[in-house]
This record gives structure tokens, C-alpha cells and sequence, in this order.
């Protein structure tokens, strides 16, 4: 069942929130709507798109895209639970729910005593989750937080003029983000940009398959 949630003005400056596309911000505050008062909700691409962008010229795939934006920001955290995928908002802690239901979804097995029934009245705090990762240097935290910031904005352009509309070059960026991560997007795009090459994304598809790995090094 859909609940009335809260936007609070600290929402809009929220560092993790301003990394992410428009589009991605306003799945993001969707999203509460349609999850469980523990933040969590089945990850079925096909029905979030129906309960929150119904009338929008905006595909599953496109969907999936910006989740994993979110997802790559901290805002929401993805996990399996029975071979079903589950989503769970982790990263906004303005949200207060005066009445707390029991959670309908399972947790996260990773952090599931983090997310004891016992406590959330807030969903988890607005930064990423502490993990084995808040123990890396500064530095390279840093470049990591910055990896979704280029792929939406530099890669997200390169591919665009190049002819491919917004919504496929979201689409693809989010595909290859889940296949490769990150780091080797951002590679094949600066070595396709470097090779001149005229159709970036098939390029692209056929350098992630396993036999053009060992021709094209990265």
C-alpha cells in the first residue's frame, strides 16, 4: 500500500542527492511512496515504472539505470533474498514515520541486525553506508564518489553526440555499470573517444565481450 511521505528542504542539498540526474531524483522521492516504513520494496523495473513514471516516454531499462545511479550514490542499497531482488532506501534520514508498520519485505541478510525492527523510526542516515569501504584512503573514496558524476555527465554526452538519445545512452551507461562497474565504463569511453570511433555504444558492447577483452586492453 502507498504511503504519504515527507520531502524536507535539506532533500535538495543533500550531496548524494545532487550527484544524481533529475530523472534519478525524482524515482528517488517516488520510491518512498511505494516502499515498506523499513525502506524496502521489490526491485521489479516493470512496476516501478507503472506506480511511479506512468505517463513518461521512459523504459524498464531506463528504470534499472537510474536505480543503479542511486544505488552507486548510497541512496538505496540492492540485495537478493530467495533469488528475489529487493531495493531498500539507505540513504536519506529526514524521512520520519509517526506510525511504523511492520516491515513487509525481508532485510538486507548482509546488515539485516542493522535494520532491526526494533530501531527505525528515520531511515539510515544521509551518507553512504559505513562499510568495509569508509576504511579506504580518503583519496580513493573520493574518486569513487566522482565515478557516477562522470559516467552522467561526460560519458553521458560523449554518447549522446554521437546519436544515441538520452534515454538508450542511460540505459546502456547502467547496463555496463552493473556488467563491468565503473572504473572500466569510464575506460572503454575515453578509448573509444581516442580511437575516433563513429558508433561508441556497439563498439563499446563488442570490447565488454569476454574473446575482445584480451584484443582490446584496458
Amino acid at each position: 500500500m502507498a504511503r504519504i511521505r515527507s520531502i524536507k528542504p535539506e532533500f535538495w542539498s543533500s550531496e548524494q542527492v545532487m550527484e544524481c540526474s533529475t530523472n534519478a531524483r525524482l524515482l528517488f522521492i517516488g520510491l518512498w511512496n511505494f516502499c515498506d516504513d523499513a525502506g524496502r520494496m521489490p526491485l521489479k523495473a516493470r512496476q516501478i515504472k507503472a506506480q511511479i513514471l506512468p505517463g513518461d516516454d521512459i523504459t524498464s531499462e531506463n528504470v534499472l539505470g537510474m536505480v543503479e545511479e542511486l544505488s552507486a550514490n548510497g541512496l538505496v542499497t540492492i540485495y537478493a533474498v530467495d533469488n528475489q531482488e529487493y531495493l531498500e532506501v539507505t540513504g536519506w534520514h529526514h524521512q520520519r514515520i509517526d506510525k511504523p508498520q511492520k516491515p513487509k519485505y525481508p532485510p538486507n541478510p548482509v546488515n539485516a541486525e542493522a535494520h532491526s525492527t526494533n530501531v527505525p523510526r528515520t531511515f539510515p542516515p544521509d551518507r553512504i553506508r559505513e562499510d568495509k569501504s569508509s576504511r579506504r584512503e580518503p583519496a580513493a573514496r573520493d574518486r569513487e564518489k566522482c565515478l557516477p558524476e562522470i559516467i552522467f555527465g561526460a560519458c553521458l554526452d560523449y554518447l549522446t553526440e554521437h546519436g544515441a538519445t538520452d534515454k538508450h545512452a542511460r540505459s546502456e551507461l547502467g547496463k555496463w555499470r552493473k556488467l563491468v562497474g565503473d572504473q572500466q565504463v569510464i575506460q572503454l569511453v575515453q578509448r573509444a573517444q581516442k580511437e575516433s570511433v563513429t558508433e561508441p555504444i556497439a563498439w563499446i558492447e563488442a570490447a565488454m565481450k569476454p574473446d575482445a577483452r584480451k584484443v582490446l586492453p584496458l
